[in-house]
């Protein structure tokens, strides 16, 4: 491939219309592929998604929601067929390329910095789209501090506003200094290398900004850790600030209800996690005692019993129900307090099954459930008086349970 022959999406990333004629369309899997005759919108490949945008003709409109490869065809997969041969206007959506080329270029630096931290971080899985980007580092024992550090350094790339350039290598006088995938190199005459001045230099199929300053701001959203290294979610520009501003907000309005400074939330969530723990503690004590001395109330022929369980959570429950000492034909109902109040009722050698004795009451006070023979699990949307809903609950069950 010479220059002149790079498809227009890497010698000119920003142009977004263009003449097409569709030379094939087939439905598949629920959706049209609809092949036009020119490469100028990028497919799905390389860890990067596939672009977006419509088809127009002079009274139609038709979406295309991603772009394939089929045998070095072209292919837009649309929700409505095309007739062959049409010449169509092709806009490309530019909201979503612009994304990906912002997460795109954004994770060529992240990846360099961390490698800059420590020199043995190997790339792994990577995925890019228009909202965000994740990439596998795989490195021993990478901390968060380090990764954190990598973010800054990304922005101080930003700040520097270095430019992206691009050339078409022979892939034998690619360098060491150019990142690229194990077998690259064998797959293609020749390689193309994106870099950022003498920062990053790596071979990449992709679509890029056209200088770091074109990725405005860098976050990362999320990261768990994976066997030898971390898997790392990350947001450019528009979606990384939106995503900053919900959550200090969030903080903002916490910070006026219960009166806390700023630079006080890391302590306050460690307390509260080890309030949590406390708490917790607590409810394994309380478990004991319960099913230790669970006392059966009698109602017509049958033993039961009920409780109010503030601080419990349904998880607790179900393990809780599972480990009372029923005896004969019985009932226990179980009820949590909550933002979304939830109940378990459970039998025991009963001639009927638990959601015939509960599921009318629960859906007539305004909730929903199901389960099984022996157990059912209820709850409701809105906590309301959680203490009169209990009571009314309780009352019903042991008025059918006294008319048996």
């Amino acid at each position: 491939m010479q220059m002149q022959d790079a498809p227009i999406y890497w010698k000119d990333p920003e142009k977004s219309s263009f003449q097409v004629q569709v030379t094939q369309c087939k439905e598949e899997n629920g959706h049209y592929e609809v092949y036009i005759d020119r490469p100028v919108v990028r497919a799905e490949g390389g860890g990067q998604a596939g672009d977006r945008g419509v088809l127009r003709t002079d009274d139609t409109v038709i979406e295309f929601t991603d772009t394939v490869n089929r045998h070095g065809k072209t292919v837009l997969l649309c929700s409505h067929p095309v007739e062959e041969g049409h010449n169509l206007v092709l806009e490309v959506d530019m909201r979503w390329r612009t994304g990906m080329m912002r997460n795109h270029s954004a994770e060529h630096l992240f990846v360099r910095m961390m490698k800059s931290l420590r020199q043995n971080a190997r790339l792994g899985y990577i995925w890019i789209d228009g909202e965000r980007g994740i990439v596998d580092v795989h490195a021993d024992s990478l901390s968060l501090s380090e990764i954190l550090d990598g973010e800054s350094m990304v922005n101080d790339s930003i700040e520097q506003a270095i430019a992206m350039k691009w050339s078409l290598v022979p892939p034998d006088e690619l360098t060491e200094e150019v990142r690229a995938r194990d077998g690259v190199a064998a797959k293609h005459e020749h390689i193309r290398v994106v870099s950022f001045d003498e920062l990053d230099s790596s071979a990449c199929s992709g679509t890029h900004v056209a200088n770091t300053g074109d990725i405005g701001f860098f976050k990362i959203a999320d990261f768990r850790r994976l066997d030898d290294g971390v898997r790392v979610e990350f947001l450019t520009d528009g979606h990384a600030k939106q995503a900053v501003r919900e959550v200090y907000n969030v903080a903002l309005a916490k910070k006026h209800e219960h009166s806390f400074e700023m630079e006080q939330l890391g302590a306050i969530v460690d307390k509260s996690r080890g309030l949590d723990d406390q708490l917790n503690l607590l409810l394994d004590t309380v478990e004991e005692l319960l099913i230790e001395a669970v006392n059966w109330e009698e109602v017509g022929d049958i033993k039961f019993h009920a409780r109010y369980l503030a601080g419990f959570d349904i998880g607790r429950l179900r393990k809780l129900v599972k480990q009372i000492p029923f005896k004969g034909e019985s009932v226990a109902l179980f009820f949590v307090p909550s933002d979304k109040p939830s109940l378990i009722l459970t039998t025991n050698e009963l001639d009927m099954e638990a959601r015939d004795l509960v599921a009318d009451i629960v859906e007539d006070l305004g909730g929903r459930g199901g389960g099984s023979r022996d157990v059912y699990t209820g709850g409701f949307s809105e906590s309301g008086k959680a203490e009169e809903l209990y009571r009314r609950i309780v009352e019903r069950v042991k008025h059918r349970l006294e008319g048996r």
